[in-house]
């Protein structure tokens, strides 16, 4: 009897273990419109004991539930059947896949990949989803956008909203919808609702009306981003609302890539967005879930908004100007401490780590067996950013005493592939501290903590005068200087610490429309100025802020770039050079070979 009940108690025990310490990933492959694609989930174990995992697809049929060990600090890479998981058609199916861990620390990427067309995404676990999520899409005429709703849970009910620039007609159900109506599906756990468009999808509002969390894949079948460019597929989870940021880094690898560019999405109310960086600030007032595309013409950005806004940032290849699409982090959600596996099958990986200036000096970049960059200044902000290049497939384990964040870009010659390195949140009783450095720490892919409250703290931005600044045709665009009443020391804050709060639709445009919340300024750091009136104090903080704005020519990086040759991959580049360099030889050669002749018919 005493057996029987301390097996018991042990299954018992085991069973509350599971159910308080398990988690689970929830993920679907959308089309790829390059044929022979092969599906790959990634899953990653950062702790140091080993876990066990199941892969399963409770709608697909012919889909056998996996279970797998994974090692501790490794990665499992399963292969996926295409042609029964990659959802095709339009409307309600049954594809979703579940990754269910006993260890609430994993992480799962999915990977579509073929040497020439790739796309690849950190996929959400259950904890990290919400109910409120605004869709952002991007596609050429040519092909079509995909939204895709992957439910976690049984008898989700979830209005679609269609935004009002909506072109297209979506028939569904023996009905048609068109611009501003409102689909409402009901799904099932592991179900999904997927959308076909001609037309960009950016701005449709997704909710559940029953508190149902459910995930977003966005993206496209095949596009381009520039055009007459090349295309690749792309996708990416959609951050739920509650995430989104006023403040985003945008770094891209200038010297391996083609160009960058990002789009800009505002919710209810609209934004007033500032992009600072290439030596000027550029501003733009955004209309309700209207959306911005930019074209990023140097290699760092800050995108400042004064109110959450979603960003979308597009990599373009350089070989094929193939695209690539991720969502970006915003900087008060970084952690110090991620767990990243870099994919196998590309020529190139690199990735990218941004922090506060201040903390960069903890950072042992020369730990990593790749090469490293040095740690970049963004000029006039609080960050400062670094490369990790040529990096092999493994699972790499990145810590550091303060938050940071940052993305991963793989290539081949023909595709190209973006992620950021994490998705974690700081805790909110952590965000009204005075430093950045009091955020937890938190694997990439994992989230137990509670989202960060609306709090609202402003100060007083001044942007220098030699920049220039572009207003939007639309209207009402923002001073290039504002206050707000209940100033605050901004070297006490940093970054943004506010974000919308959870199960909220709707972003709250703030009470003075025109005016920029100025929480979100990393460009005044310059101390107090206490006494202006001796002439002597005066002309000393003139040298001080002559000592300070002052920049040596030879520093700059237009001086340092005229001095420097470009990398240039390609091979027809290669094929140039090689036929420059025998026509230079042939050329100089012959004259040196008559002038050695006559040299010697002389001597003879």
């Amino acid at each position: 009897m005493m057996a029987m009940l301390t097996w018991t108690n042990l299954c018992l025990c085991c069973c509350l273990w599971r159910a308080t310490s398990s988690e689970t990933a929830i993920l679907a492959f959308t089309k790829n419109d390059v044929s022979d694609v092969k599906l790959y989930i990634n899953i990653v174990n950062p702790s140091n004991t080993g876990i066990h995992v199941n892969v399963s697809a409770p709608g697909i049929a012919s889909f056998q539930t996996r279970r797998k060990y994974v090692g501790p600090k490794e990665a499992l890479v399963e292969e996926l059947y295409t042609a029964g998981t990659e959802i095709i058609e339009s409307g309600i199916t049954s594809k979703g896949i579940l990754i269910h861990s006993n260890n609430t620390e994993f992480s799962v990427t999915g990977l579509s990949f073929r040497e020439n067309s790739a796309a690849a995404y950190l996929a959400r676990t259950i904890e990290q989803l919400d109910t409120n999520y605004i869709a952002m899409t991007h596609c050429d005429p040519t092909y079509t956008c995909q939204i895709t709703v992957i439910s976690s849970m049984d008898n989700a009910t979830i209005d679609i909203e269609l935004p009002e620039l909506f072109t297209s007609e979506i028939a569904f159900d023996r009905n048609v919808y068109g611009p501003g109506d409102i689909l409402e599906i009901t799904l099932q756990e592991a179900q999904t609702f997927k959308i076909n468009s001609m037309s960009d999808m950016s701005g449709a509002k997704i909710y559940s009306t029953n508190g149902k969390r459910f995930s977003v894949l966005a993206g496209s079948s095949l596009t381009s981003i520039t055009e007459g460019g090349g295309r690749d597929h792309i996708a990416d989870m959609v951050p739920p609302t509650s995430t989104w940021g006023k403040d985003y880094v945008i770094v891209w690898h200038a010297t391996r890539l083609d160009s960058a560019h990002v789009k800009v999405l505002a919710a209810s109310g609209g934004a007033n967005i500032s992009m600072i960086g290439c030596e000027r600030v550029e501003e733009h007032r955004l209309l309700e879930l209207k959306s911005y595309f930019y074209v990023i013409d140097c290699e760092r950005v800050i995108i400042v908004s004064d109110v959450p806004v979603l960003v979308t940032q597009f990599l373009v290849n350089y070989s094929h100007k193939d695209p690539a699409m991720f969502f970006p982090i915003p900087p008060q959600h970084f952690v110090n401490k991620y767990n990243v596996f870099i994919p196998p099958g590309f020529d190139y990986c690199a990735m990218n780590l941004i922090t506060e200036t201040t903390y960069t000096t903890t950072f042992t970049l020369s730990a990593f067996t790749s090469s490293f960059s040095e740690w970049t200044e963004i000029v006039q902000t609080a960050y400062s950013t670094a490369w990790l290049m040529n990096l092999d497939s493994s699972v790499m384990e990145i810590m550091n005493t303060s938050p940071f964040g940052g993305h991963v870009m793989c290539k081949t010659s023909t595709a190209i592939i973006a992620f950021p390195i994490g998705l974690g949140i700081a805790p909110a009783n952590e965000l009204q501290g005075s430093s950045s450095t009091s955020y937890a720490t938190q694997t990439a892919g994992t989230n137990h903590a509670s989202l960060p409250s609306s709090t609202d703290h402003s100060t007083t931005q001044t942007y220098p005068n030699s920049w220039s600044t572009t207003e939007e045709t639309t209207s009402g665009v923002s001073s290039t200087t504002a206050t707000a009443d209940n100033a605050i020391d901004i070297q006490t804050y940093p970054t943004t610490r506010s974000t919308i709060e959870p199960n909220e639709v709707a972003v709250s445009s703030s009470t003075a429309p025109n005016v920029i919340d100025n929480q979100t300024c990393f460009c005044c750091k310059s101390r107090p100025i206490a006494n202006l009136s001796s002439p002597e104090s005066l002309k000393e903080i003139i040298e001080n802020l002559k000592k300070s704005l002052s920049v040596s020519k030879k520093k700059t990086s237009k001086y340092v770039r005229a001095l420097t040759s470009a990398w240039d991959e390609r091979p027809s580049s290669t094929r140039i050079g090689v036929v420059g360099i025998i026509v230079l030889c042939v050329v100089f050669g012959s004259v040196m070979i008559m002038d050695v002749q006559k040299l010697l018919s002389k001597m003879v």
